[in-house]
Order: C-alpha cells, then sequence, then structure tokens
C-alpha cells in the first residue's frame, strides 16, 4: 500500500472537484458537517459520522461544501495487499476506535516530517476496523445498557435480578435479547467479563486470593474452576507464565 496524500480538512470552505476518473482509492471520514459526492454517476451524500470509500478506477465528483470537519486518505493498492471490501457510502461508520486512529493521524502528521510509514500502517488498522465493524452485529439499546451495567459492576455480585432492576425490563425479557444479540445469557457474559478484569488483575501483581475476593467470588476454587474454563490454564499457571514473561 502506498499512501500519498493525507489531509485533515477542518471547517474550511472544500473547493469542487470536477468528475474525473480517478486512478487510486480515496478513503474519507467526515467528522462533522456534510459532503455531496457524485461516484460512478450516483449521488452519495455524506452526514456527520459517514465514510466515503472511492476505489481506483470510479468516476468521482465533489460539490464545493463550506464547512466540514474531515480527513481523507489517497492510496494506491501494492499487488501483495490483502483484499479489502468497503461499500462506497459506510453510514455511521466513524466509530470511537476510528476517531482514536485518526487521532493518532494527527499527533504523527503533526510532529514527524517523514510520516508516511507510520500513517499508511494506522491507514491500514482503519481498513480493517472498518471491516470488523461492517461485520459486527448491531446490538439493541437494551444489549448495550446491560453490557454497561456489566462493565460498571465487575467488583459486585452480578445477577439476571440486579441487571433487570437496574435497566428497568423484566428479566425473562432481558434474557431472552441478551441471548437472542449476544449468544449467550447475561450471567456467562458477566463471568467472561469477570475473568478478562481478574487477568489484568494478576498481570498487576495482585495476590489470587484476592483477585478472587475483588470479584466478589466467595470461593476460591469455583474462581479457579472458571478461570481455566475460559483461558485454558489455572489463576496460578496464568500468573507463573505472566512474571516468566515480565522477567524475559
Amino acid at each position: 500500500m502506498h499512501l500519498f496524500y493525507f489531509k485533515h480538512n477542518r471547517h474550511t470552505g472544500i473547493d469542487a472537484i470536477p468528475c474525473r476518473k480517478i486512478c487510486f482509492t480515496e478513503l474519507t471520514f467526515l467528522l462533522s458537517g456534510s459532503l455531496a459526492y457524485t461516484v460512478d454517476q450516483k449521488s452519495v451524500s455524506l452526514k456527520s459520522g459517514d465514510v466515503l470509500c472511492v476505489r481506483e478506477g470510479s468516476t468521482r465528483l465533489r460539490n464545493r461544501c463550506e464547512n466540514s470537519d474531515y480527513v481523507s486518505f489517497n492510496f494506491y493498492k501494492e499487488a501483495d495487499d490483502p483484499p479489502f471490501a468497503l461499500p462506497t457510502h459506510i453510514v455511521g461508520g466513524v466509530t470511537n476506535e476510528i476517531r482514536l486512529l485518526l487521532s493518532a493521524c494527527d499527533e504523527i502528521h503533526a510532529q514527524m516530517n517523514d510520516d508516511s510509514e507510520r500513517l499508511t500502517l494506522i491507514l491500514q488498522c482503519l481498513l480493517k476496523q472498518l471491516a470488523v465493524n461492517l461485520h459486527t452485529p448491531v446490538l439493541s439499546p437494551l444489549t448495550l445498557q446491560i453490557k454497561n451495567y456489566v462493565a460498571a459492576h465487575l467488583y459486585d455480585r452480578i445477577s439476571l435480578e440486579s441487571v433487570s432492576k437496574s435497566v428497568l425490563f423484566s428479566p425473562p425479557y432481558c434474557a431472552a435479547v441478551f441471548r437472542r444479540e449476544t449468544g449467550k445469557s447475561i450471567i456467562d457474559y458477566a463471568i467472561d467479563e469477570k475473568m478478562k478484569e481478574a487477568k489484568k488483575l494478576i498481570i498487576e501483581g495482585m495476590p489470587l486470593a484476592k483477585v478472587s475476593e475483588r470479584l466478589r467470588f466467595d470461593d476460591y476454587n469455583y474462581f479457579s474452576r472458571l478461570f481455566k474454563k475460559r483461558t485454558s490454564c489455572t489463576p496460578s499457571q496464568y500468573q507463573k507464565f505472566t512474571f516468566l514473561n515480565r522477567d524475559i
């Protein structure tokens, strides 16, 4: 992949681009405002949070716009680049992960004279993240609320009743919606998240018994069995592996 153009336009006047066939790929992230394109004779109207991907060999026209905040990359694909299949218009494609990557581009572009190699690496990450986002199922507000509740209560006892009380829906309804959208029960999801937190606490050096207690598992043996089931090793084995790698 050869990146030859990067620009972050911050709310300045945007000149029109006449209709022409392009020999590169353009990837544009609209952070705020609006942009109007014509791609292969089809109108594409971008709103805040949308992404535009114009493939090499397409015809492209852009209308003049007075006030928009957008980031654009122009690049050539190399023969050995992994394929990517993105639609021309991705509605709401600018997620939090995408914004963080774009912020990193701004920092690199501002601080380094020779930034093309680093910006190319982030561009590759952006393409991968867009592909992941497109294949990630859209979750309902209820499921997102449940996930947020679990994240905020990892150090508490979590039950179906406590979750349903927080989101103001009945336990059976919460359980049914969450399983339909994630393929897991709420409690299984909560245990998975607690095990992720347990790994983080172990890496930070917290004693194993304290980790179990901190995550509100009264029985250490039960905690150890759950940990092994989800990580294929016991907490003590994970601790030894972590310390060995730390010493290398």
